[in-house]
């Protein structure tokens, strides 16, 4: 990263440029103001060009893409005034100057490499090509990756065209880092030096992604003695890829992983006085969560003990991303390091890491050489406590399953703080240690549409933003399904945000376009599913008989066949994974994205008769309960056939039941009436069709009848 402040003032030169990170611009040692908006876009195309001529053609492009103003010329020759403006103030107007020069209808900024860090850049890193010393063309190149600062032309907003531009500086970066450490790991034959990992670990950062990038830099991790460092980037991307892309690790990260295994004999060369980070690095696409962040700062002010707070929420609603977050913000609380383990609770592995095995890495974050960790359980959890008994950390539990896995690991010092995700509640830890819940949703509509636009990375159209919009309803907020979906044009730029809209409005596709090789949205709930019980998970594929998957725990009861009772302790398992949430006081409710997981595993674990015993006992349930309420209001209404066996149909008290429950449950009946309308005449759903649509109109014109409350 570049400043000048420490540059001597004879040596600094009289203008410097910077778009290896934010666009800069500094004259004399002083920064400059760079104007916003199409003036900071123009300049960083010049110096993306890197002294070569650009045409005003193509930055009209790079900054309105296909839909220019009419006066975009004249925005271009006026931000051009004005960067001349700034190198030289005294310019008379209209005058080139010695800085900015203009050739036919294109433009250069004349610039050597001592003026802008691009320049310098791929300077020293021709430089390292050039020479034949493998440790002074590491130190070229470690000089050449320090001077980034985050991402080419970072905060600037740019069309498709610029973008492309950007990211392929944004590669060489990835390539000189995955070069500078290959020759360090295999020529230098000395451990990677402090500011060698540091500027990896940036550039690893800044291409979250990039295996390639990932195993050089774990080559590096292990070589220094970092092995846990190393372990944890490594299923740290793992997670990733499968959250974000859906798939898994290829073969330069599997090969890495070897690596790090094979080193098993090397002893750990962390020293007890490193204050562990394991913390990864956060998303830079984040937006929204401000309610729970708020709720988790108010949780842990000022508390003398060592808090807990559970985060919990369904499969990819965003948990790690939002405990990474609080935890990168709050560092600073936490003197003596911040910890982090992924205990896989639910995952493609099926079992939990064992609390013993998760200690492993925790340990040697602390400063235990491999070797001298215990093989017993028990003497690794006392030397795990007495380590922390009076220091203050951070520990991020990830992805827990249960209690039992989580309570070994938690710190004893007073003032530090657990972060646990998990898609349990985990209400063993609230209400023996008073862990704080923190019960994470779909995101808003405003916040969705936020990150999804941000991981694009591109100028939408007005098409392509109606489009955006569509994507967010099909997701439904969900985090991980937004992530996946933002992939797809990255990685096919044949894909536009209309084409995979309009592959998601077919319901039946949806989950297919949120899927991947081997993880995905459909992963993800999967190893929910699998977690259940056998009763529960018929629970959950029969519930796609019910289109709203939404309902009573009497119609949970009636489609399952089964009492109140066991209905009763099935749903609470649901709730329990977030498979189910209870908006109400008895009303349950599942994300859209479960519903069609459920239609899922009922198509392929149910059968015909079973899925039509189901829907007749639904049925049976909504007649049974629709006559019940006419009876309830307006009397007698004749004589009526009994339910079928397993239904318990819902009894009313008084009008003002029915009243309640009639104006929630009708437009449930009514999806219900609506798949049944779609059978031709004379067939057994048309026939209910007609029944049941008898029934809600009989209650309907009861209830008119009634004097208005």
């Amino acid at each position: 990263m570049v400043t000048l402040s420490n540059v001597p003032a004879e040596s600094r030169p009289e203008v410097y440029f910077t778009v290896l990170g934010p666009v800069r611009l500094f004259r004399n040692g002083g920064e400059l103001a760079v104007g916003p908006g199409q003036e900071q876009a123009v300049l960083a195309m010049l110096l993306a060009r890197a002294g070569n001529p650009i045409s005003v053609a193509t930055m009209i492009d790079a900054i309105w893409s296909d839909a220019p103003p009419a006066s975009a010329m004249n925005v271009i020759q006026r931000s051009v005034g004005r960067i001349r403006r700034l190198l030289e103030p005294g310019l008379p107007h209209r005058a080139s100057g010695q800085w900015l020069l203009r050739s036919g209808n294109s433009y250069r900024l004349v610039l050597d490499e001592n003026e802008c860090d691009l320049l310098r850049f791929r300077a020293l890193v021709r430089r390292a090509k050039e020479t034949t010393h493998p440790l002074k063309a590491t130190v070229l190149r470690t000089e050449a990756l320090a001077l980034w600062d985050g991402t080419c032309a970072a905060g600037v907003e740019s069309s498709v065209e610029a973008a492309t531009v950007f990211r392929a500086i944004d590669a060489e970066r990835s390539q000189v880092a995955i070069q500078a450490a290959e020759v360090a790991a295999a020529f230098t034959g000395a451990v990677p030096s402090y500011d060698l990992l540091r500027v990896l670990r940036a550039a690893v950062a800044a291409d979250p992604l990039n295996e390639l990038l990932h195993a050089a830099l774990i080559r590096c991790l292990t070589a220094a003695g970092h092995r846990a460092e190393a372990l944890g980037l490594i299923q740290f991307l793992r997670q990733r890829l499968a959250d974000e892309l859906g798939i898994g690790p290829g073969p330069a990260l599997r090969q890495a992983h070897l690596d790090v295994l094979r080193s098993d004999d090397l002893p750990m060369q962390v020293p007890a006085t490193v204050r562990p980070a394991m913390v990864p690095a956060e998303l830079t696409t984040f937006s929204g969560r401000t309610a729970e962040i708020e709720h988790i700062d108010a949780s842990v002010a000022d508390r003398p003990d060592a808090a807990i707070v559970v985060i919990h929420g369904m499969g990819g609603v965003g948990k790690t991303t939002l405990a990474v977050r609080w935890a990168r913000g709050n560092a600073h609380r936490f003197p003596d390091g911040e910890l982090f383990v992924d205990l896989r609770g639910f995952g493609p592995e099926g079992r939990p890491i064992p609390p013993a095995e998760a200690m492993v890495p925790l340990l040697n974050a602390l400063g235990v050489r491999a070797a001298e960790v215990s093989p017993n359980a028990d003497e690794r959890f006392a030397l795990y406590r007495s380590i922390l008994d009076r220091k203050r950390v951070l520990l991020i539990v990830d992805n827990a399953r249960d209690e039992e896995h989580i309570r070994p690991l938690l710190p004893p010092g007073r003032g530090s703080l657990t972060l646990v995700t998990s898609r349990s509640r985990l209400t063993g830890l609230v209400g023996a240690q008073g862990a704080v819940p923190v019960a994470l949703g779909a995101l808003p509509v405003p916040d969705a549409r936020a990150i999804l636009r941000r991981r694009l990375r591109v100028s939408l159209s007005e098409d392509d933003k109606a489009a955006v919009d569509e994507i967010v309803a099909q997701c439904g907020g969900l985090p991980l399904a937004l992530s996946i979906v933002a992939a797809r044009p990255l990685k096919d730029p044949s894909l536009t945000p209309r084409t995979v809209a309009d592959e998601m409005r077919a319901s039946a596709s949806r989950l297919r376009v949120l899927d991947g090789r081997d993880a995905g949205v459909r992963a993800t709930l999967r190893w929910s599913y699998e977690a259940l019980s056998p009763p529960a998970r018929r629970a959950v594929r029969l519930a796609a008989v019910h289109r709203g998957f939404e309902g009573s725990l009497h119609l949970t009861a009636s489609v399952c066949g089964i009492p109140l009772e066991e209905a009763q302790r099935l749903t609470d398992e649901l709730i329990g994974v977030r498979f189910l949430d209870e908006p109400s006081p008895g009303r349950y409710q599942a994300h859209d994205l479960i519903g069609l997981f459920s239609f899922e595993m009922c198509m392929e674990d149910e059968t015909d008769a079973s899925r039509r015993a189901a829907r007749g006992r639904l049925l049976s349930c909504y007649l049974a309960s629709l006559a019940a309420a006419s009876a309830t209001v307006g009397g007698e209404i004749g004589p009526l056939d009994p339910p079928e066996p397993g239904v318990t149909p819902l009894t009313f008290d008084d009008a003002a039941t029915v009243r309640d429950w009639f104006a929630v449950e009708r437009p449930q009946i009514v999806l219900t009436l609506d798949d049944l309308g779609k059978h031709p005449p004379g067939s057994w759903e048309a026939d209910q069709f007609d029944t049941l649509a008898g029934a809600l109109s009989r209650l309907e014109a009861v209830l008119a009848a009634l004097p208005v409350r």
